[in-house]
């Protein structure tokens, strides 16, 4: 397995509430904010942070971190943004410290690809050098769900609304055709098959590794509480991922049927 497991930064969702206006006899709501549009601000530590985009349209990294020709108030403070490439396995690189042909010069050197934007849904790593709250940043939601036209490997992912791990996978990780579980004769067995392989977020507080495996989960028993202690993990089950704050995702084109039979 590829060591491209880094540090996260949790991402705050900022909430908005309208008052109803009295015009006259007659109560009056005005419009309210769309309900597939999301507001985020995201917040950099010292160090590495993994953010995400749950927009459904592309961050200018430019207009968001700025370069020596165009500063914004996070240009100083930002190293690097790096984004990984699943289809390549390649990183792709960008530095508002450097001119666009600075950029250009150093991932050619040092075969990397040079990325301008953040995709929708795509998480990537940001470099900073002091803590810093980022601009506020609204718009239309990603679409929530389109990994599973995803093929297998490591993906560095986001998304626009408030999940946990387990939430996540039961949305998208089940195939239709497999059922959860079934009886079968003198034994009860948990038919298992998912295409969430394991679901990661960094805990800045404990510098930890909050983990999920379905697999695991499913298991039942200790199983996955003695995988997680052993690893000196956090229990990811439940764990709030927030939108704007990326996640690892290790994911399954064809996902393993397992049997765990029990007494």
């Amino acid at each position: 397995m590829k060591k491209i497991l880094f540090f996260v930064v949790a991402i705050l969702e900022l909430g908005f509430s309208i008052p109803t206006l009295a015009v006259g006899s007659e109560f009056r709501q005005p419009p309210e904010i769309p309900q597939n549009t999301t507001t985020f601000q995201p917040s950099l530590v010292e160090g590495w942070n993994l953010l995400a985009n749950p927009l459904a349209t592309p961050i200018d990294l430019v207009a968001v971190f700025g370069s020596p020709e165009k500063k914004t108030p996070a240009t100083d403070a930002v190293m690097s943004i790096w984004v990984w490439n699943s289809t390549t396995s390649k990183w792709g690189f960008y530095s508002p410290q450097m001119s666009e042909e600075k950029n250009k010069k150093n991932t050619d050197m040092k075969g990397l690809d040079f990325v301008k934007e953040i995709e929708p849904g795509e998480g990537f790593w940001v470099s900073a050098q002091w803590s810093i709250k980022l601009e506020e940043q609204s718009g239309v939601r990603d679409n929530l769900y389109k990994v599973t036209a995803l093929n297998s490997g490591w993906y560095l992912r986001g998304i626009s609304e408030v999940i946990t791990p387990k939430k996540f996978n039961n949305k998208v990780g089940f195939p239709s055709e497999v059922p959860p579980s079934k009886e079968t004769g003198l034994a009860k067995e948990n038919l298992f098959a998912s295409k969430v392989k394991s679901i990661w977020v960094w805990n800045t507080a404990t510098s930890k590794w909050a983990f999920y495996a379905p697999e695991l989960e499913a298991a039942g028993g200790d199983v996955a509480k003695v995988y997680i202690e052993k690893n000196q993990f956090l229990d990811g089950t439940d764990w709030e991922i927030n939108p704007g704050e990326g996640f690892w995702l290790n994911w399954l084109d064809k996902p393993r049927t397992l049997s765990y039979k029990k007494d």
